[in-house]
């Protein structure tokens, strides 16, 4: 079977003949027709992240499309996660299982994460 479809390669090539290509279908487009929460729905729904997400601050949740920046996204405010630090941060709820800091104290993490792996990898 191998030397068929080498046979019938060769034979394009010596004749010129275009291969024959499948065509990729379109990308599907993603519908999103939940409908938006009222303000029962949003506290409810806020109650139930809470219960994971300890720093959520207490009636910031919004609904998709609301807040600027965040396209179809529904939204809340966090309180940053360190002792020192009140900060808040506006984060879409997709992004809560990965977002604990502030944006300053993200990047100061990130560098101390950064240096001790630099000082790990060091030989001795």
């Amino acid at each position: 079977m191998a030397t068929a479809t080498k046979t019938k390669k060769a034979a394009a090539k010596k004749t010129g003949a275009k291969r024959k290509v499948a065509k990729k279908a379109a990308p599907k487009k993603v519908v999103r027709n939940r409908p938006l929460l009222d303000a029962d729905g949003l506290a409810a729904e806020e109650a139930r992240l809470r219960k994971t997400y300890k720093n959520i601050t207490v009636g910031s949740l919004r609904n998709r499309g609301e807040r600027e920046g965040y396209g179809m996204k529904r939204t809340v405010e966090i309180t940053c996660a360190k002792k020192d630090c009140d900060n808040k941060r506006i984060v879409a709820t997709s992004d809560l299982h990965q977002v604990k800091f502030c944006e300053s104290c993200t990047a100061e993490d990130r560098l101390a994460r950064k240096t001790r792996a630099r000082r790990a990898a060091k030989p001795k």
